[in-house]
């Protein structure tokens, strides 16, 4: 069997470059080690981490967990595989880390660049959810009832009861600027990655919002929008794709050769980290 992989170390934060995340770093890769798969661990779920599913590996491992969930608790495991395919046993879950911040985040969950915070209230940002969001929730399922001869019950089959949807969400914003950002990331994203920082009726932290259709109503005088919809909370996406905040291009400024990088940074992750 292959090796075992050591717990995953967190460092979380909660800044806005360009949005709360926690870097996870597997330091000691065992030898036999050619593919790792990070997952993620909150609230009753699992799900392995963009761009760290089957990634390949040599060595110490950084990934940045753009999609982490706010406001609770947060674990990370990790499988690898050998040359073979073999997988090792799942590592031990890291110490829980929690993003505490007070806003919301949206985003493309592709492209973490495209953050953009939501006040919970009108008092912490230029752009907030107003206080009608989330107030209603529907909770559909797929059944089937059919008349069974000789029986006054009919027999009834059905599906899994989903989670939310028909939830309203109403956006608002105080400056133009703020309302073009909004409605480029919403022509961009599907579907819409947001992260609430309270516990919210099956919000816990991560929530991916298929959104078919907004309504936005501008003000002209003083300059405003106000964003409608009604939203269905559904799967992330499949593609493990993520588009790098970090690039070589960012590297080259900071250095002619690699002499120069070298005097800079002390390991491979530092120059990832930057």
């Amino acid at each position: 069997m292959t090796t075992t992989p050591p717990t995953p170390a967190l460092t979380p934060h909660t800044n806005a470059a360009p949005c709360p995340r926690i870097e996870v770093l597997i330091a000691t890769m065992p030898g036999d080690a050619v593919t790792i798969t990070v997952y993620r661990s909150w609230s009753g779920r699992k799900a392995a981490v963009r761009d760290a599913n089957g990634a390949p590996v040599s060595g110490d491992f950084l990934v940045i967990d753009y999609e982490a969930p706010l406001g609770v608790p947060v674990s990370y495991s990790c499988v690898t595989t050998d040359v073979s395919g073999i997988p090792s046993s799942e590592s031990a879950l890291s110490t829980p880390s929690t993003l505490s911040v007070v806003q919301a985040w949206v985003q493309d969950p592709l492209d973490p660049s495209s953050a953009m915070p939501i006040g919970m209230n009108k008092q912490q940002a230029g752009i907030w959810f107003q206080v009608d969001s989330f107030s209603q929730l529907s909770y559909g399922l797929s059944s089937s009832v059919s008349e069974v001869i000789g029986s006054g019950l009919p027999l009834g089959i059905a599906g899994t009861r989903q989670q939310a949807s028909a939830v309203p969400l109403q956006v608002k914003t105080r400056t133009p600027g703020l309302a073009d950002q909004f409605r480029d990331l919403l022509a961009q994203a599907y579907p819409l990655c947001l992260r609430t920082p309270v516990k919210l009726p099956v919000l816990d932290g991560l929530t991916y919002l298929d959104i078919p259709v907004i309504t936005e109503a501008p003000v002209i005088t003083p300059p405003s929008s106000t964003f409608t919809m009604t939203v269905q909370a559904i799967q992330g996406p499949g593609l493990d794709v993520v588009v790098p905040v970090r690039t070589w291009d960012d590297v080259a400024t900071e250095g002619a050769t690699w002499n120069d990088i070298a005097a800079l940074y002390s390991t491979w992750i530092d120059v990832q980290r930057g």
